[in-house]
């Protein structure tokens, strides 16, 4: 695997095996900027994760975090992003699939003064009444279209978090102090940032699906 500098990591956090997560893998590797992305998957331990090499060979690169214990999500996302190679993460799910020019997008609005960028959610599972039911109480301020709203309008305060599922943000700003421990990174991170240097819907998109009978 040649080195390369990425343009973006994504964070990718794990309690299971790679077939947890091979569906977000295989979308992320059919970006139209996969050879600029790193994928840092956190997973208790490589064996335990057993990765799919032939999946993972269309990212420009990955590497594994091995957290032992994975505590919860956000842990191993402030494990992640610690491990980054980029700038600016991403912090993706097992269950939301982002478009191919998902990355393309949030890169593009990173070049522009804010320091968090979150996408247009749509529904994974639309036929599916639970599906709906979940997105909207989890995610509904984010759910597409989402309206364009005048900077410093109070209409915005609505938008002033963003959503933690396929947000990408600045490595700088979520994780000031490296000598800080590691706690969970999660959506209370970017909501500290005041609403205009916040953008949302960037054109990015990302299908969020409720996995049942599990």
């Amino acid at each position: 695997m040649d080195e390369i500098i990425p343009a973006l990591s994504v964070i990718l956090t794990t309690r299971g095996d790679f077939d947890v997560v091979r569906a977000t893998v295989r979308h992320l590797a059919a970006q139209t900027i996969a050879g600029r992305i790193e994928l840092i998957i956190v997973a208790g331990s490589r064996a335990q994760l057993r990765p799919d090499e032939a999946t993972l060979r269309g990212l420009g690169r990955w590497q594994i975090v091995e957290a032992g214990a994975v505590r919860s999500v956000g842990h191993g996302n402030a494990l992640g992003i610690r491990a980054a190679g980029a700038s600016v993460v991403a912090l993706a799910e097992d269950h939301a699939f982002p478009a191919p020019d998902w990355a393309e997008a949030l890169l593009r609005a990173h070049a522009q003064p804010c320091v968090a960028v979150g996408p247009a959610i749509y529904c994974g599972n639309p036929v599916n009444q639970v599906s709906w039911a979940d997105l909207l109480i989890g995610y509904g301020p984010w759910l597409a279209p989402l309206k364009k709203r005048r900077r410093g309008s109070a209409k915005r305060r609505r938008g002033s978090g963003l959503v933690v599922c396929s947000v990408a943000s600045s490595v700088a700003l979520i994780l000031p102090d490296a000598d800080q421990p590691a706690h969970g990174v999660q959506s209370a991170h970017v909501q500290r940032f005041p609403p205009p240097a916040i953008r949302y819907g960037a054109p990015a998109h990302a299908l969020h699906e409720v996995c049942l009978g599990r």
